[in-house]
């Protein structure tokens, strides 16, 4: 089966395949290791064979069956790992997100301006009389 991983550190998702009774440790690029993401297929499938979003078994949170009958039960479960299952419960809002991303960039962009002036000035510094001076002394002794 195929399953979605998302990555916290650099927010993608990955799709991995493997079995449904296998739990493995799926490491992002970045080296964080991944959040395993409930599939809509397993909310829907229904314990006892109905179509309930709310009667089914969670493998996904704890790596073991828990048996969800309502959607408090649902709630909890997730509130007790640290999620939430509804978008408008998120921390942060589209534009905190896109403000973020922004300010990181700007912090790239700063970062590479210092590098550069530092470059420039090192060559600067070659450049004067005295380190001239001190190469061509450097040259005669040799």
């Amino acid at each position: 089966m195929r399953y979605d991983y998302y990555c916290e550190r650099c927010n993608k998702t990955h799709e991995e395949s493997h079995g449904m009774t296998e739990r493995p440790t799926i490491v992002c690029k970045c080296g964080c290791i991944c959040v395993k993401l409930i599939s809509k297929n397993v909310l829907f499938g229904g314990v006892d064979g109905t179509a309930s979003m709310y009667n089914f078994v969670d493998y996904n949170t704890t790596g073991r069956p828990v048996v969800i009958n309502s959607k408090t039960q649902w709630r909890n479960h997730l509130k007790a790992h640290g999620l939430n299952d509804d978008v408008k419960n998120d921390p942060y809002t589209k534009a905190e997100i896109e403000a973020k991303v922004r300010q990181r960039g700007a912090d790239k962009l700063q970062g590479k301006r210092k590098i550069r002036e530092a470059v420039i000035e090192a060559y600067k510094q070659r450049r004067t009389p005295q380190a001239k001076q001190r190469a061509r002394q450097a040259l005669k002794k040799s």
